[in-house]
């Protein structure tokens, strides 16, 4: 039985695992999508919120959401954008707040830093 479904992630029609949750998809395919509270010993609960993207789909009229690609599931004709404005708007945000909150962490001043923040 083929379980493989067609997806568009940042404008590249992709394979992917139906039912297979964004992130590990988005891992699967080369995609680097940042992350703090997903790791294959602890069950995803979305809590970092950095994971997050832009979903639409062509039955959705033009419309978009932002889900944490930790949670959400693959499905067929998903389009999927990992750095949209909007998703670099959110983690922007968030890992200024992380920044100030948690200044010493060695692990969120990588992900800033890859993010292009150093500062809050």
């Amino acid at each position: 039985m083929n379980n493989k479904i067609t997806i568009t992630i940042d404008g590249q029609k992709v394979r992917v695992k139906q039912g297979d949750m964004l992130l590990n998809a988005l891992q699967t395919t080369g995609i680097d999508i940042p992350t703090l509270c997903h790791h294959p010993s602890l069950s995803s609960n979305g809590a970092c919120r950095l994971c997050m993207v832009e979903i639409s789909h062509p039955k959705w009229n033009s419309q978009s959401r932002l889900v944490t690609s930790c949670l959400y599931p693959t499905e067929p004709d998903l389009q999927v954008s990992t750095y949209s404005g909007k998703v670099r708007t959110i983690r922007k945000t968030l890992l200024e707040l992380y920044l100030a909150q948690c200044p010493n962490s060695n692990e969120i001043k990588i992900i800033a830093q890859q993010e292009g923040i150093d500062t809050t």
